[in-house]
This record gives C-alpha cells, sequence and structure tokens, in this order.
C-alpha cells in the first residue's frame, strides 16, 4: 500500500513497541475488567432474580405469598435494595496495590534529606 511517510513511520514505530507498555493497551486492559466485572454482578442478580421469581411461582393465594416473603426476606431485600446493591459491590473490591514511588516523590524522604526543608517543617512554615 501506498501511504504517506509519516503514516509508515508512525506504523513501523507502533509495530516496534511492545503492546503490554502502551498505554492505550493497559487502559483497554483495565476496561474490560471492569466491564466484566458489571456483567457478572449483572449475571448474578438476574440468577437471584429468576430464582426468587420461580419460587413466587409456586404462591397461590395470599397467605403463601406471606410465607414466601417471610422466608426469602433478606435474599429479596439483597436483591432488589440499593443497600443489598451496595453490600454485593463492596464485597467484591479488589486489593489494588500501587506502587507510588513510581509516581511521585516520598515527601518525608525529601525533607529529611534537605536541611533548609527540615529547617522549615520545624519551624512549622512548611
Amino acid at each position: 500500500m501506498n501511504l504517506p511517510n509519516n503514516i509508515n513511520e508512525s506504523i513501523e514505530e507502533f509495530q516496534k513497541n511492545d503492546i503490554e507498555n502502551d498505554l492505550d493497551y493497559k487502559m483497554l486492559l483495565q476496561q474490560k475488567q471492569q466491564l466484566e466485572k458489571l456483567k457478572s454482578d449483572k449475571l448474578e442478580v438476574y440468577n437471584r432474580l429468576e430464582q426468587l421469581y420461580k419460587d413466587l411461582q409456586h404462591s397461590q393465594n395470599y397467605n403463601e405469598l406471606l410465607r414466601f416473603i417471610e422466608k426469602n426476606g433478606t435474599k429479596l431485600q439483597d436483591t432488589l435494595t440499593l443497600e443489598g446493591q451496595q453490600n454485593r459491590s463492596q464485597s467484591k473490591l479488589l486489593d489494588v496495590e500501587i506502587e507510588w514511588e513510581k509516581y511521585g516523590v516520598n515527601l518525608a524522604e525529601y525533607i529529611l534529606e534537605d536541611e533548609e526543608l527540615l529547617a522549615l517543617y520545624h519551624s512549622g512554615l512548611l
């Protein structure tokens, strides 16, 4: 294909770089993980609702409906309320460890290394 030189250079540069080091690729992976988690959460709620509906179908009168509600009260609350949704989402939080040293300066070490900054710190000016 005949492409302008700047496009060919961009393509060659892109192909030289390792894809795992590409920021766009990392962002897409993160988005994929978030969407997969959302999908699994939605599927879990769907399965709960489906099971509740199957159990509810066996209720033929008002008394059986009341017994169903009493028996499945916590399951209904966990499935249908905002608090239940928050409990489900908090229980599945990912343990993320961030290496902050890669992204910034440790201020305590920085101040300790510089005598002037340390003096300012001790005098309350920093």
